[in-house]
């Protein structure tokens, strides 16, 4: 059941994803190819390349990762206490 539930996790991160790479692109992308191509016309076409390469480096695989691990330590935590009652701390039901 682990398994099943963080490959749900990953579609809603890469859909959240794709959004959020959509804002930038209209937000950051967008004028900072208007101002490359006032310094040099070879310059515009690399500006997407470089900022989404640069978000994608620094901000989403970072939080991607850091996500799944957390995520991944939920459930494994979540599937353990579920086929082991008995674990230390646990009150029994009752």
């Amino acid at each position: 059941g682990v398994m099943k539930n963080l490959l749900i996790f990953w579609l809603e991160m890469n859909l959240g994803i794709g959004i959020a790479l959509a804002m930038v692109s209209i937000f950051v992308e967008i004028p900072v190819a208007l101002i490359l191509r006032l310094v040099s016309e070879d310059l515009a076409p690399v500006a997407g390349n470089l900022v989404s390469s640069a978000i994608n480096l620094f901000v989403i695989v970072s939080l991607t990762k850091l996500a799944t691990a957390d995520i991944y330590r939920r459930l494994e935590w979540r599937s353990a206490k579920r086929t082991m009652p008995g674990l230390p701390g646990m009150h029994p039901a009752g």
